[in-house]
């Protein structure tokens, strides 16, 4: 039974160790970049990394300057804290600036920006090497093996957007096709509902790209042209077609002009007009209550008369009767 426990406990250390041995794998680091590259042509190169727990990544980009030159090296890494820095004579430092989220697995870390020369002969062979490179993985530095992305120079890619041909099959242009004249006018009937347009870009690997032909009925609609060179550059041809209104379509009213007022002086009637004959109505208990207001009014002063008087008639009597005292 012991045996068989030792035994047991053997294998479970064995497995634990296997499993940390996976789990602390060396990280190693890639590099890639576009398949076509053309000269005079930007490409982007990715450098990353495959590996857990890895705080930084540092090393030095080498390359053919005569051929081209390095314009500007970016963060990759979606991480927002990690940071990238880039030093002197091609040299990089991209790291974990809080040290919580490191790279696990698979991480694009960094993209450099290269431009090729335009005077770079074709068929060109050339390389951009990662060397000198240092990766810190659980807080340990690892050295991976130097990373090289291999091309070849192609051709510059074309500019021309002219176009070789236009042509309008139900209409007419007002002067004849130019692949230097890029605008043009055209006038057909209301019974003309699109424009029949056809072009041909006067270099094969140049795209054209023609919008809307439908015509607005009574009005101008602009039909364009677009094309689009190799190297990505456009020019756009237009068409300005005015298509006639619809002859049938009922025209609005013409709306009458308003009356001009007559500002003359109205005439004064010859005569003045008649008066009403007719009298207001009487108003019988409105007279009475004005009578009995006018009978209290008497009555009042009647009495305020006589208290006077009689008041008057003591004073006298009283003053008369003093003066005789007196005497």
């Amino acid at each position: 039974m012991k045996r068989l426990l030792c035994m047991l406990m053997v294998l479970v250390l064995s497995v634990s160790l296997m499993a940390f041995h996976v789990s602390a794998a060396a990280a190693t680091a890639y590099i890639s970049g576009p398949d076509e590259i053309h000269a005079g042509q930007t490409i982007t190169i990715i450098l990353g990394v495959n590996g857990d727990n890895i705080s930084s990544v540092e090393g030095q980009f080498s390359f053919d300057s005569s051929l081209m030159s390095l314009v500007e090296i970016t963060k990759k890494i979606s991480a927002k804290d990690w940071m990238v820095e880039a030093g002197n004579e091609n040299t990089f430092f991209a790291y974990d600036n809080f040290m919580n989220t490191p790279a696990n697995g698979k991480t694009a870390i960094l993209a450099a920006k290269f431009k090729i020369n335009a005077s770079a002969t074709p068929g060109t062979a050339f390389t951009i090497s990662c060397k000198d490179m240092s990766i810190t993985q659980n807080g340990n530095p690892v050295e991976p093996a130097n990373q090289t992305f291999t091309g070849v120079i192609l051709p510059p890619l074309s500019s021309n957007n002219d176009l070789a041909s236009l042509t309008v099959s139900n209409a007419e242009l007002n002067k004849a096709f130019a692949a230097g004249t890029t605008k043009y006018t055209a006038s057909v009937p209301f019974s003309t509902e699109n424009l029949e347009v056809s072009a041909t870009a006067a270099d094969s690997k140049a795209k054209v790209t023609i919008g809307s032909t439908k015509l607005a009925a009574g009005t101008t609609t602009n039909v364009t042209i677009k094309v689009k060179a190799e190297d990505g550059s456009t020019k756009t041809y237009t068409i300005a077609v005015t298509r006639a209104a619809d002859p049938n379509a009922s025209q609005p009213s013409t709306p009458t002009e308003p009356a001009i007022p007559d500002n003359t002086e109205p005439t004064v009637p010859a005569t003045d007009p008649i008066a009403p004959t007719t009298q207001p109505e009487s108003n019988d208990s409105g007279d009475q209550e004005k009578k009995d207001n006018d009978n209290c009014v008497c009555s009042w002063l009647w009495i305020l008369t006589a208290v006077f008087g009689i008041g008057f008639v003591v004073m006298l009597v009283l003053y008369l009767d003093l003066k005789k005292k007196m005497n």
